[in-house]
Formats: C-alpha cells, sequence, structure tokens
C-alpha cells in the first residue's frame, strides 16, 4: 500500500480512518506478526533497560528481573525469597559485582538504611526554633 500511494504508513492509516474502513482480522494479524518486537525494534538494547537507577535483564517474553537479584540468585544457586532484599555496599545500584552485593532480610535492610538521625544538629534546632514560633501563633489565635 505504502509503495502503491506512495505515502507512509500513518498518513494511510488515517485516510483509511476518517472513510470508517476497518481492518480485516487477516490484517491485523499480519500488522502484528511483522511488527517490530524485541531483536526487530530499531531500539533494541539487548533485553538491558535501566529504571530507577537499577539494571533490569530481559528473561522471556516482555518479563524483566533486575540483574542484582539475578547475579545473587546464580551466587546461591536458588531463587531468592519475597522476603530477601539484595543490598548495594557501596549505594552505586548499577554496581552488580558479587563483592558489592549483600543479600539481607528486609527488616535487616530498613534497619540499615533508617537507623540514626538523617538531620544535623544545627537542622535539628531550626526545626525546634520554627516548631516554637508555629506554637506561639496557633496559641495567640486561638485566643
Amino acid at each position: 500500500m505504502v509503495e502503491i500511494f506512495n505515502r507512509n504508513y500513518s498518513v494511510i492509516q488515517t485516510a483509511a480512518y476518517r472513510l470508517g474502513l476497518k481492518k480485516t482480522s487477516e490484517a491485523k494479524k499480519n500488522h502484528y506478526r511483522v511488527a517490530n518486537l524485541g531483536r526487530k525494534n530499531p531500539y533494541w538494547k539487548g533485553g538491558i533497560k535501566i529504571q530507577e537507577e537499577y539494571i533490569k535483564i530481559l528473561i522471556r517474553d516482555n518479563k524483566y528481573i533486575l540483574q542484582h537479584r539475578l547475579i545473587m540468585e546464580n551466587y546461591l544457586g536458588r531463587k531468592l525469597t519475597k522476603d530477601e532484599i539484595v543490598h548495594h555496599i557501596n549505594g552505586i545500584k548499577t554496581d552488580n559485582r558479587i563483592e558489592n552485593l549483600k543479600l539481607m532480610t528486609n527488616s535487616e535492610h530498613t534497619i540499615l538504611h533508617h537507623t540514626g538521625s538523617k538531620y544535623s544538629e544545627v537542622s535539628k534546632l531550626n526545626m525546634s526554633i520554627a516548631a516554637k514560633k508555629s506554637y506561639k501563633n496557633r496559641k495567640r489565635m486561638a485566643i
């Protein structure tokens, strides 16, 4: 069709839509069969993508797994449970060397990241001063 009308596919598709023409079921099957899926896609990156700073690996039909979990599973020789977390020791989420990975439970990982104060003493003092001012203002407005 593209060669016959000397137009690109989207122009022909738009014109057909405006004319109310429908695709036959055979045409729909052929369209999906020749679609640029997987390795045929010009944007194919070998089944690897980076999402939220983590590397994901394609394992089968559009199912990705986090690379650091896959590496730990291969190292241990078993599947990880839902409660197990793979922690990056140096904090770099794309550094998936086995030396940089540590297996932890979900609770251990939470304790590791949320233990101790996140604020400096100066920040705590400033927050305390701001809270006192806010309290005094509310007290005045209530009177």
